[in-house]
């Protein structure tokens, strides 16, 4: 009886226990709605397979090829997908509560809409995968490889993305509130409108990153590198950029009202328009910055350095 037969049985005449065809041949299996809870398919051959609407609830899937296979809608809760390979793989909308994806590999993989809530996929490689609306709250991503992915609209509250590589990435209007991003590679990334609040930034690297109308109230960015980034019309109400190096930043009216910039580095930047009143700006270098316009009512500008900077019609200036 060949692995397909095998399964055929099993769900034909609904057989007690759970299925174990660890190591089999299942490419190409039409399997919609299967049930398949608690099955046991490790190291299998699922590449090109329907399991749309499948139920795989706790399925151990470790090492499984589902390469290209339809998942769309498919429960896959509390599932073990460790080191698994899902390049290409569909999983639209499928429900990924919890499951164990570590160092799995989901290149080009399409997960829009999918439930990643708790999700652990800490070292996953989801390089290019699309992750539009995708439900990744405090999902486990630290060391995740993202570059290239979409993830415009996607609810990443709370989610662990340390050291994680999300170059290039697509984060419009994503949302980031509390996530931890300390050591994030976020350069080029596309942040715009994305929801930063009290996220943790901490050494990130953003050089170059699209920020433009970004929420990073109480966001933590201490030294961290926003180089050439685009913060125009940012909120960085009372975040925290000590030592964070924003050379030839654009922070054109950018609401930096109570942030902390003791020590950054603003040499070029354009600040114009900008509020920073009541900002801590002791010893940071605002060397040929553009402040034409900006608020500096009641700033700390203790130790600061504007040699060449522009302070035409700076609003409460105090040195």
């Amino acid at each position: 009886m060949t692995d397909t037969e095998k399964i055929d049985f099993y769900l034909t005449n609904g057989s007690e226990g759970s299925l174990n065809l660890e190591n089999g041949n299942l490419e190409g299996a039409n399997l919609p709605k299967a049930k398949l809870i608690g099955a046991m398919l490790g190291h299998t051959n699922l590449r090109f397979a329907n399991l749309t609407e499948a139920n795989l609830t706790n399925a151990i899937l470790v090492r499984t090829n589902l390469s290209y296979a339809n998942l769309s809608f498919a429960n896959l809760t509390e599932a073990n997908l460790i080191q698994a390979i899902l390049i290409g793989t569909i999983l639209k909308h499928a429900n990924l509560t919890g499951v164990s994806l570590t160092e799995a590999i989901l290149g080009e993989a399409d997960l829009i809409g999918a439930k990643l809530h708790e999700a652990v996929l800490s070292q996953t490689d989801l390089r290019k995968a699309k992750l539009q609306g995708a439900i990744l709250t405090n999902a486990d991503l630290n060391r995740a490889k993202l570059h290239g992915a979409v993830l415009t609209e996607a609810d990443l509250t709370k989610a662990k993305l340390i050291e994680a590589d999300l170059r290039k990435a697509k984060l419009h209007e994503a949302v980031l509130i509390e996530a931890d991003l300390t050591k994030a590679k976020l350069i080029e990334a596309d942040l715009r409108k994305a929801k930063l609040h009290e996220a943790v930034l901490i050494k990130a690297d953003l050089t170059k990153a699209k920020l433009i109308e970004a929420d990073l109230r109480k966001a933590k960015l201490q030294e961290a590198v926003l180089i050439e980034a685009d913060l125009t019309k940012a909120k960085l109400i009372e975040a925290d950029l000590r030592k964070a190096k924003l050379q030839g930043a654009i922070l054109t009216n950018a609401d930096l009202n109570r942030a902390k910039l003791h020590g950054a580095i603003l040499n070029d930047a354009d600040l114009s328009g900008a509020i920073l009143s009541d900002a801590d700006l002791s010893e940071a270098d605002l060397s040929g910055a553009n402040l034409q316009g900006a608020d500096l009512y009641n700033a700390n500008l203790n130790g600061a350095n504007l040699n060449g900077a522009n302070l035409k019609d700076v609003i409460g200036l105090k040195i």
